[in-house]
């Protein structure tokens, strides 16, 4: 469909559009926790003792300081599996 009236010859084909992004896209790339057992463990070991995901996130950082494979953001805590089947559970309520 044309812009502007018919007085362009260029058209915004959406559809088009978002396929080639998706092309483009290097997802679905493997989350942190997914690479990494250490990380999962401990972020599954302390959502269990009911830690919220900023007290996870800032306890990664005092216990593995020099790690940064261990850093996480506290949304990262909600990527590992069993976390995103609570999400889902709860949703369902």
């Amino acid at each position: 469909m044309p812009l502007r009236g018919g007085r362009s010859r260029w058209a915004y084909r959406p559809h088009a559009t978002q396929r080639r992004a998706e092309r483009r896209r290097p997802r679905p790339k493997p989350g942190k926790t997914g690479q990494n057992p250490e990380l999962r463990d401990f972020i599954q070991d302390h959502l269990t003792r009911r830690w919220s995901p900023e007290q996870i996130c800032h306890a990664l950082r005092r216990r593995f300081p020099d790690r940064p494979e261990m850093h996480v953001v506290h949304e990262t805590t909600y990527q590992t599996p069993s976390t995103a089947r609570a999400a889902e559970n709860s949703a369902g309520n």
